[in-house]
């Protein structure tokens, strides 16, 4: 039981972690967007990252 309570908490982590790194992407997708509107080669750089499932 407990191995099995470990492997479901850290796919839970793991869920939380990707959630946070999507709106980690969002916020910096939106920060470059701001700062830098005309460098295009660095907004499709974030694009990816935010697109993570």
């Amino acid at each position: 039981q407990v191995i099995e309570y470990g492997s479901a908490e850290i796919s839970l982590v793991h869920n939380d972690q990707k959630k946070m790194l999507k709106v980690f992407n969002l916020f910096a997708f939106i920060y470059v967007h701001i700062h830098y509107p005309i460098d295009n080669l660095i907004m499709t750089d974030f694009i990816p990252l935010y697109k993570i499932e």
